[in-house]
């Protein structure tokens, strides 16, 4: 029996990719660098703030201190319009009520800003989870799995009571990391083939299927 769950936030939990992309390219601007499509943003992304505007700068433009600043205006920005296009997905709230309501342990583990992590979740699906939390100054990002270790331990949860969830292969490889069960969403950012050839156990391809998948195992 499943006994906790973790959550990947973007492409997971909540679509946030417009807000990124939208604010981001204002930073990009602001520079006078080249913007990017929504559809690069979903490769852009998942890797953490650090590697999302490295991967922003060309290499012959790029320095630490040129990153540090505009990534500082993108957050800026995105700190004033993190909600205009976010949204929750169809079927999540009822996916993680119906979790709650067995008494299963549901956490968000992002590479996303810790302080947006926690503001989103809170904003859009308050009260719900028992954890959230994001990328913090001086911890690593996903895939190392820290923040599961951690918690597992912390709860008395074994690790082969406890599954990941995400839409890429950072968060497959996260699960791995981690040596716990994993299961793909069809719904975010990447495609099937990324998680299959990243080893997910399960892929879903709408919250309902995902819900009958962890309360099967």
């Amino acid at each position: 029996m499943i006994k906790a769950v973790f959550f990947d936030l973007d492409g997971t939990i909540c679509n946030t990719l417009e807000d990124i992309a939208r604010c981001c390219n204002m930073a990009l601007e602001d520079f006078g660098f080249q913007t990017y499509t929504y559809d690069q943003y979903k490769y852009i992304v998942g890797n953490g703030i650090d590697t999302q505007i490295k991967r922003c700068i060309p290499d012959k433009s790029y320095t630490k201190q040129l990153a540090d600043e505009i990534k500082n205006r993108f957050k800026m920005y995105y700190r004033n319009g993190y909600l205009e296009k976010t949204f929750v997905y169809n079927g999540i709230k009822d996916l993680l009520m119906s979790l709650k309501r067995k008494n299963i342990y549901i956490a968000v583990y992002s590479n996303k800003p810790d302080e947006f992590a926690k503001t989103i979740c809170e904003r859009l699906l308050p009260g719900i989870f028992d954890d959230v939390v994001g990328n913090i100054s001086g911890f690593p990002v996903k895939p190392d799995p820290w923040m599961i270790v951690e918690k597992l331990e912390s709860i008395s949860v074994e690790k082969v009571e406890s599954v990941y969830i995400g839409d890429s292969c950072v968060d497959m490889q996260t699960a791995n990391n981690a040596g716990i069960k994993k299961a793909g969403v069809l719904w975010g950012f990447r495609e099937r083939q990324e998680l299959e050839q990243n080893g997910a156990d399960f892929i879903a391809e709408n919250p309902q299927q995902l819900e009958n998948w962890i309360l099967s195992i």
